[in-house]
This record gives structure tokens, C-alpha cells and sequence, in this order.
């Protein structure tokens, strides 16, 4: 008995697990003396948010970063330079019922990107939380990553850090 439940929990958690890419899972974004205050992973990519642990609007560090899990290699990071978030964060924040739709935005050479989180209650059909970035040019939407990861919302230091739009 002990044999077919040993089994069944390693067969049930890989089934858990394989909507996450296997190279993903063992690449992090953020060093482990940094906080992390979005992790992203998709089919393709892995996208972070990462931060010093003094954060603060006008004091230590807070970067965008991109890992290309085919390419095996970071594609993107904002800002370069470990700079305070000051403006180059801004997080935006709507209450809806019973939940919260929450983006945070930066522009980088005429691109807007934007992380879009939604956590809300769907009449009758349970609750929907679902967490995308999108990469805007002109209005126009020129990709959007869905994150498939159930941890990827905003964490708490980017409400308190990045400056909040009016």
C-alpha cells in the first residue's frame, strides 16, 4: 500500500507541475539577496521584477528583467543600471467586487509595457485571477505573455515603492 502511495504522489505531482516548463523551474531571476516583486513564467519566457531588500521610491533598486528560456539567455532588463524606482515604476490600482485589478507600467525607447494582474469573483463561475504582460507601441499591442505560474502577483514592496498614479 505504502508503494502505490508513493506512486500516486510522484505521478500526481508531476501532473501538477506540467503546465510550467521544466527549464523554467530551475531558473530565477532574482539573486538571492534580492526580492522578488513579480516572477512571470511562461511557455517561452521568464519575466521578473527584482529588488534590493532596503526598497523605497527614492532609495535602493528595482529592475525588469527577461530571461529567453530557448535562447538560454536574458533578453531584456530595465533599467540597465541599479537605480531607485522613483518614476520608472508606476503601479496603478482599481478595486473591483470582491477583488483588485492592479498594473504596473514603464516606458523604455517608445515601448510601454505594462504587467496586468486581475484578481476577481466571476458571478457564479467561481473566481478568475490571472496575471499577463503586455508590450504596447503606438496603442498598439505588440505582445502579450501570459504567466502561468499561480504566484505572480505584485508583491507587497511594489505597492509601498513605486510611484502610485493618480
Amino acid at each position: 500500500m505504502s508503494k502505490f502511495l508513493i506512486f500516486f504522489f510522484l505521478f500526481f505531482s508531476r501532473i501538477v507541475d506540467a503546465d510550467e516548463p521544466a527549464t523554467a523551474k530551475a531558473i530565477e531571476l532574482c539573486l538571492s539577496d534580492e526580492q522578488v516583486i513579480f516572477s512571470c513564467k511562461a511557455e517561452h519566457k521568464i519575466i521578473a521584477i527584482c529588488a534590493s531588500k532596503n526598497l523605497s521610491n527614492m532609495k535602493g533598486f528595482a529592475q525588469y528583467r527577461v530571461f529567453d528560456v530557448d535562447k538560454n539567455m536574458t533578453e531584456f532588463v530595465f533599467p540597465e543600471t541599479l537605480t531607485p524606482p522613483d518614476r520608472n515604476f508606476i503601479i496603478d490600482t482599481q478595486p473591483l467586487p470582491g477583488g483588485i485589478d492592479v498594473k504596473v507600467k514603464f516606458s523604455n525607447n517608445g515601448f510601454l509595457y505594462i504587467i496586468h494582474e486581475r484578481d476577481a469573483p466571476i458571478a457564479e463561475e467561481g473566481f478568475e485571477g490571472h496575471s499577463e504582460v503586455i508590450v504596447r507601441r503606438n496603442e498598439k499591442i505588440i505582445d502579450s505573455i501570459k504567466c502561468i505560474n499561480h504566484d505572480s502577483q505584485i508583491r507587497r514592496a511594489g505597492y509601498e515603492s513605486f510611484y502610485t498614479q493618480d
